[in-house]
Order: C-alpha cells, then sequence, then structure tokens
C-alpha cells in the first residue's frame, strides 16, 4: 500500500484487535469531535438530517456463524448441569457455600475448583492419565468442572461478540448475518450471507 511505503501490511487481526481494545472506547467521543469541527466550518446546520442504510456482503465464510438463540439455549442447558454438579459436589465433599438462584459466572466454579484441589492435597491424591488408568471421583470431578468452565467461557465470549446483534461471524466478528437480495439473469433470491450494515446521516447542506 502506497502509504504505508516500505513497510510491511499489517494482518487484519492487528486490526481487529485496534478497534475492539482501543478505538471502542474512544469512537464516540472522536465521532462528537469530528461533527462539532463541522459545525465550526459551518458544513452542517443542525436542522435536518437524512438517513439511508445499505448491506455490504462480506467476504467470511457463511459457515461460521453464531446466532444468540443457540447459545442462549445452549448456556441455560449448561448451566443447569452446572448447578446440579456444584450441588453434588459440595454435598460429596462437605464443603461450604451459597446456593445459586442466578447465574453461575465462571469465578463461583474457579471457587468450586480451588476447594477441589485443596482437597486433592489434603488427602494426597495423585491423579492419573492414559488407557487403563482408574481415576479417582474427586478427579473425575476436577475435570467434569474445567471443562464446564471452558464452555461457559465460551458462551461469555459470544455474548460479548453479539451486542445488540443476534449473530456474528467467528472469522470476521464484525460481521453480521443478514438476509440479502441477489439478482441474477433469470431471477431475485434472497438468502443469508455475511454482511455489514452501513448507515450514512446527510444534512441538508
Amino acid at each position: 500500500m502506497w502509504l504505508l511505503g516500505e513497510e510491511t501490511v499489517p494482518d487484519h487481526s492487528t486490526i481487529s484487535r485496534f478497534k475492539s481494545e482501543k478505538l471502542s472506547e474512544v469512537i464516540d467521543g472522536l465521532f462528537a469531535q469530528f461533527v462539532k469541527k463541522l459545525k465550526a466550518l459551518n458544513e452542517i446546520a443542525y436542522e435536518n438530517i437524512f438517513i439511508d442504510g445499505t448491506k455490504i456482503e462480506s467476504s467470511a465464510n457463511k459457515y461460521t456463524f453464531v446466532w444468540k438463540k443457540a447459545v442462549t439455549k445452549n448456556e441455560a442447558k449448561l448451566q443447569a448441569k452446572l448447578k446440579n454438579k456444584l450441588d453434588e459436589i459440595h454435598s460429596a465433599y462437605d464443603l461450604k457455600y451459597s446456593n445459586c438462584d442466578e447465574k453461575i459466572e465462571v469465578q463461583q466454579i474457579n471457587e468450586a475448583l480451588d476447594k477441589l484441589y485443596a482437597q486433592k492435597q489434603v488427602q494426597e491424591i495423585e491423579f492419573v492419565y492414559g488407557k487403563g488408568k482408574r481415576k479417582t471421583q474427586l478427579q473425575r470431578d476436577i475435570e467434569t468442572l474445567k471443562e464446564m468452565r471452558k464452555r461457559q467461557l465460551t458462551y461469555d465470549d459470544h455474548k460479548e461478540q453479539f451486542g445488540d446483534r443476534n449473530s456474528y461471524s467467528k472469522t470476521d466478528p464484525d460481521a453480521t448475518f443478514m438476509r440479502m437480495k441477489m439478482i441474477t439473469c433469470e431471477m431475485v433470491s434472497s438468502s443469508q450471507h455475511t454482511t455489514f450494515k452501513l448507515v450514512l446521516k446527510v444534512n441538508t447542506s
């Protein structure tokens, strides 16, 4: 790219991290400053505004989509299993804990794991791995909780990516799945595609 001179073109993940980790925190303020600058230059009048939008297809693979409805459904199933497992664990090892009527957070799972690892040290249990090895119930409980924690972390990450959207693409989190019309010589069809929604606001002047 001409603007980069002889420098290496940054990877798409670098740009994505910049947008999510840096730009997202200041974009509203930058936009407000930009609007004020346009007003100072008499480019806008703060009177009327026309809004229009369009969809631009993303190059993201359509099979990489994640749907909020599916994530919500699967997380609810996991939460039910987590509550049952924690009840079972705290009863089996006589551990004190506050019963969770609401969502079980990752922090609560970590606290339960810490207590189980403490039991491992007290009982001087050595974990075993490999074919033909018989695992203790304590080891099986720890491994089950760790797998559940991994799944909950995945669901938490999905929900953070969703924001106020109903879907997103794993390979391009900024893209959303929307229905688009595809016009060919023979027909007009409509199907789901990974897209960006562009909204334009135009001042009367």
